[in-house]
């Protein structure tokens, strides 16, 4: 057993905790994500790529899945999924999730508008599982996520 030291997701100097700056990728994607409270790890399904890789594994078509949703009260949410389902490899599956936090406007004390600012996130998730024997299946996920800050004008101090 090796032991290993602190790591850091973020640098110390940094004025938002890593505890804050990801909540995004917790937000349950899928019908049957949201109906069960995400208690996914076990059950097959699209779903995985999200909670558990590994139930990929029991899929047993290629396929292509789309998801839109708005969240409150601005935001909308879509994920592209592609599956490649192989007997012998496993299944490898590439998502890419977009959430537009809508826009926001800044004004003056004139009430006229000096800036206008965006928000949105996105992510990137490659993904595989495999059958590794009879009841025994693995699965791993590589994921990409950036959420970024757009603006336009005056948008020092806001």
């Amino acid at each position: 057993m090796l032991a290993a030291g602190d790591l850091a997701a973020q640098d110390s100097d940094d004025p938002v905790s890593a505890t804050e700056c990801c909540l995004p990728l917790h937000i349950p994607i899928g019908a049957r994500t949201v109906a069960m409270g995400q208690a996914l790890t076990i059950r097959a399904g699209r779903e995985a790529v999200f909670m558990n890789p590994s139930s990929l594994v029991d899929l047993v078509d290629d396929g292509f899945a789309v998801h839109r949703s708005t969240m409150a009260p601005e935001a909308q949410l879509t994920t592209f999924s592609l599956f490649i389902h192989s007997r012998v490899p496993g299944v490898f599956a590439l998502t890419y999730r977009f959430i537009d936090f809508g826009d926001s406007e800044f004004t003056d004390d004139d009430g006229n508008v000096i800036a206008r600012a965006s928000e949105i996130d996105q992510l990137l998730v490659a993904s595989y599982a495999t059958r590794i024997s009879a009841g025994l299946s693995g699965g791993v996920s590589f994921k990409l996520y950036d959420f970024g800050d757009q603006c336009t004008g005056s948008c020092v101090g806001e």
